[in-house]
């Protein structure tokens, strides 16, 4: 709790607000619309802002707004981040898979290519990505996640903050959050605390990412791991203020703070800001539907990691999907491709520990027989 009123009054400082406990309160005028929908589906839209933070707790840098638009519909949905004008990541799940692409029209048009790079994950969490879309899903979309993945009332959330494809110490965290009465039943409030016994897998390199880091980055991560503080939060997250409408009750407030951490006690930037992460309200209505699946007018070239484990240096199997057309993974195209991407691997490929010996034996053995020959030169001349 003493975390929270913290991070609350670092977000007063820097957007000059006295608010306390979440409150409840109305959008402007026009910004709320109903309509019949039996599965209450609804969108909000509204913007983030990113205040960064020195080791002394001053404010350093302002990233420019982010707009975020977000539609739930049970435990599907979309969520766009919009970083400027035909510039932004579109990301869907439909209840099984994450499907996702990033538009980018400038660079297009510039390179005179007529697709956008997209993926499909079978995960319900958005892992190659990171808080101008997970923030937003922690709002407003992850009430059915919780309800998977808590047990007794605590839930593994990755660090909404960190890109958990491809950094295994954005999985160490645990979370006891306070869910809201109302629907969605999405957090209130919640700390990001490190696990022990995570941080001790990830040491022992148990926990890992989906794409195993590389050894300069794994030496990264056995550095950083050693920084967390089991008793010491990370981040924490809460609702400054609510909407109500139709029976629903959504954030039109919210901050995540983020915190230097150190195991060192004296250190005197430990538990000071790091980031505050503030989301704020713009829109809210009820909808029809909600596919779960983002909709783009262009081809898109996708990695589809839903084969990723099945054969040795198989990550992703690449195709172009058109007309928002997306496969299934059962779809026999697809297993055509896997077979094909799996072929091109040779039959017989030295790992780098056999590579390492071979290289070893190959150079080490005629230094061996050199050495030897010129030691046994001087027992024949004193012969």
């Amino acid at each position: 709790m003493q975390r929270h009123l913290i991070a609350i009054f670092w977000a007063g400082l820097l957007i000059g607000t006295d608010k306390g406990m979440p409150q409840n309160i109305a959008l402007p005028a026009g910004t709320i619309e109903g309509k019949n929908s039996p599965e209450r589906a609804f969108r909000v839209t509204g913007q983030l802002k990113v205040t960064e933070f020195s080791l002394e707790g001053k404010p350093s840098s302002n990233a420019a707004p982010i707009q975020f638009d977000v539609r739930v519909s049970g435990n599907r949905w979309e969520i766009t981040s919009t970083f400027k004008k035909d510039y932004y990541l579109a990301y869907g799940f439909d209840g099984t898979n994450i499907h996702s692409y990033l538009e980018q029209k400038e660079y297009r048009q510039a390179k005179h290519v007529n697709y956008s790079p997209a993926s499909v994950f079978e995960e319900d969490y958005p892992i190659d990505t990171t808080y101008y879309v997970t923030l937003p899903w922690l709002a407003y979309a992850s009430e059915h996640y919780i309800k998977r993945h808590s047990t007794n009332g605590i839930v593994k959330i990755p660090a909404v903050w960190a890109i958990p494809m491809d950094d295994p110490v954005a999985l160490i965290f645990h979370s006891h959050p306070e869910i809201s009465t109302a629907r969605p039943k999405v957090p209130m409030s919640l700390e990001f605390m490190p696990d022990i016994d995570e941080i001790e897998r990830v040491k022992r390199g148990e926990l890992t990412s989906f794409r195993r880091p590389g050894k300069p980055l794994a030496d990264l991560v056995q550095l950083q791991i050693l920084t967390y503080d089991p008793a010491m939060p990370a981040a924490t997250y809460q609702v400054l203020s609510t909407t109500q409408f139709d029976g629903l009750v959504l954030p039109s407030e919210f901050i995540l703070t983020r915190y230097w951490v150190s195991k060192n006690t004296n250190d005197t930037f430990r538990g000071k800001p790091m980031s505050l992460f503030r989301g704020i309200l713009e829109k809210a209505e009820l909808i029809d539907h909600v596919s779960g699946i983002p909709q783009c007018d262009h081809i898109l070239a996708v990695g589809d990691y839903r084969f990723a484990g099945r054969a040795p240096l198989v990550e992703f199997i690449p195709y172009m999907v058109t007309n928002n057309q997306w496969p299934a993974k059962n779809d026999p195209r697809l297993e055509r491709i896997f077979q094909q991407e799996k072929a091109k691997i040779p039959a017989k490929r030295f790992s780098q520990p056999t590579v390492m010996l071979f290289l070893l034996v190959f150079f080490s053995v005629p230094a061996i027989v050199w050495i030897r020959a010129r030691l046994r030169k001087p027992e024949a001349n004193r012969a």
